[in-house]
C-alpha cells in the first residue's frame, strides 16, 4: 500500500508498514485447485473493478470513475510484475499518471492457484487495513486496475488518484448523425468535462478542433465511409465509445 498528497505545495509520503505489503501475497505454490479457470486481462480488470464499486456502494460511499490513463499505468506495472514474477510497488507512479492529481495511492497483490485469483486479491485487500484504506478513501475520484493472470499466478494493480473537479469526458451527442463521405465537414460534439480535451478522433481519423467549451466541440474533418465511432481525450484518458458518441458516413 503507498498512498502520496499534495500538501501546501509539499508532496508527503506515506509507506505502509512491510507486514501490510506482504499480506497482499495471498497464494503459495503448493496450493492448487483444479477448478481454477484463468481470467483474460480485460475480464480480471473487469471483476475487480466491480469488486471494488460495489463495496464503496455498500459502504455508502461513491463509486470511482476508471480512467484509461491510470489503467494504462497500472496494466503496464502488473504485466512487468507478472514478467518478472515479483510482488512490487512502482516507483514511478506520480510521475506516470496524468498531471494536476491532488493525491494518489496504490495496491499491489498477488494469488494463485485459487478459483477465483481475482476475487481471492480483492478479498486480501479487503482484509489488509492499509490496503482497504486506500480502496475506501473518499478523497479518491478515479482508479485504474491491472491484471494478468498465467503460469505465475494473478498479479493486480490498483491506482487510485484525486483529480479534483474534474471527471472523464463523455460525449452524449454528435450532429449531425449523418454526413457525405470524402468531404470536409464540421461536426458538432456535445458531453461532459470537454474543456480539457486535447485530441478528437472520429473512426480513428484524427479531426480539428474549432470551438471548445466544458459541454460542447466543434470539429472538422474529412471522413471515409462507415458507421464511426466519436472520441475525444483529455488528461484522464478517451471517453466511451458508446451509441450516442456514433456517426454515419455515406
Amino acid at each position: 500500500m503507498r498512498t502520496w498528497e499534495l500538501s501546501g505545495g509539499r508532496v508527503a509520503r506515506s509507506l505502509g508498514a512491510l507486514a501490510l505489503a506482504l499480506a497482499l501475497i495471498l497464494g503459495v505454490t503448493c496450493v492448487t485447485s483444479t477448478s481454477a479457470v484463468a481470467l483474460s486481462n480485460s475480464d480480471g480488470r473487469a471483476r475487480l473493478l466491480k469488486e471494488l464499486n460495489d463495496l464503496l456502494v455498500k459502504q455508502g460511499l461513491r463509486p470511482l470513475t476508471p480512467s484509461p490513463a491510470l489503467t494504462s499505468v497500472a496494466q503496464k506495472w502488473t504485466a512487468q510484475q507478472y514478467r518478472q514474477n515479483t510482488l512490487a510497488h512502482n516507483p514511478k507512479v506520480g510521475s506516470l499518471i496524468p498531471k494536476n492529481w491532488r493525491s494518489w495511492g496504490e495496491n499491489v497483490g498477488w494469488a494463485l492457484g485459487y478459483a477465483n485469483n481475482a476475487v481471492t486479491i480483492h478479498q486480501g485487500w479487503v482484509d489488509s487495513p492499509g490496503h482497504y484504506a486506500n480502496m475506501t478513501a473518499s478523497k479518491f475520484t478515479h482508479v485504474g486496475i491491472g491484471y494478468v493472470e498465467g503460469k505465475n499466478g494473478a498479479y493486480a494493480t490498483q491506482v487510485f488518484a484525486t483529480y479534483p473537479g474534474s471527471s472523464s469526458p463523455a460525449v452524449k451527442s454528435v450532429k449531425p448523425k449523418k454526413v457525405k463521405a470524402g468531404k470536409t465537414v464540421r461536426i458538432t460534439i456535445k458531453g461532459r468535462s470537454l474543456g480539457g480535451v486535447t485530441r478528437v478522433k472520429i473512426g480513428g481519423r484524427q479531426a480539428k478542433i474549432v470551438k471548445k467549451s466544458s459541454k460542447k466541440l466543434v470539429v472538422r474533418v474529412k471522413l471515409p465511409a462507415g458507421k464511426l465511432q466519436v472520441r475525444v481525450r483529455t488528461g484522464l484518458g478517451w471517453s466511451a465509445a458508446t451509441s450516442k458518441s456514433r456517426v454515419t458516413v455515406r
